[in-house]
């Protein structure tokens, strides 16, 4: 990360720390993540590839989110530890914590990995590029369906304690809300799977 952008990431996560509007504080923390996530990729690669441990490029772009999750509510503005040092050991302590034998499969040669892409240095653009065409098709919903296009990603998590069903505090009849999540769990599947 270039200094420029670690000072504009303290800023935004210092406005995120103090913002109490919650609608206001989520846009803060996506803009947040918009900036950091092609670091977040990296360093979630390095720190599997150090323990010979390569996953699904859909795993990654999860761990991703679930780590930066995790490092941002653990940041400490008044400390003022750098950005960069701070998410990287943050972000290796939630995998080690979280990943267990039945989650991960140490995988020492491609041929075993049939039908699935390992995220490698050259599929990076390619993971960012997805993860673009995903928040352009999210900035064009209306807000009451950026939610329940949130809860559909999440309830696409291996682990259940991340999965959300929130019908009733959205408003929205059950049928709609259930209708609307099935159909961005199938546009979020097609951008992740095309092209590969």
């Amino acid at each position: 990360m270039d200094q420029k952008l670690i000072n504009d990431c303290s800023l935004l996560i210092a406005k995120y720390k103090r913002l109490k509007n919650n609608k206001i504080k989520q846009s803060t923390r996506n803009e947040i993540f918009d900036k950091m996530f092609p670091f977040m990729m990296k360093w979630i690669s390095s720190i599997l590839a150090d323990k010979k441990t390569f996953l699904p490029k859909q795993e990654i772009i999860s761990y991703s989110w679930d780590c930066f999750c995790y490092c941002l509510e653990k940041y400490k503005v008044e400390i003022g530890i750098p950005i960069p040092n701070h998410f990287y050991t943050y972000c290796k302590y939630y995998l080690m914590e979280h990943l267990h034998d039945n989650d991960i499969k140490e995988i020492t040669t491609e041929s075993t990995m049939v039908g699935q892409e390992l995220i490698t240095p050259d599929s990076w653009f390619e993971v960012y590029s997805m993860k673009k065409e995903m928040k352009t098709f999210y900035d064009l919903l209306p807000s009451e369906y950026q939610e329940i296009f949130n809860d559909a990603w999440l309830s696409m998590s291996p682990r259940r304690s991340t999965r959300v069903r929130r019908a009733n505090e959205l408003h929205i009849p059950y049928y709609k809300y259930d209708t609307a999540k099935q159909v961005f769990k199938m546009v979020i599947k097609y951008i992740l799977n095309v092209g590969t």
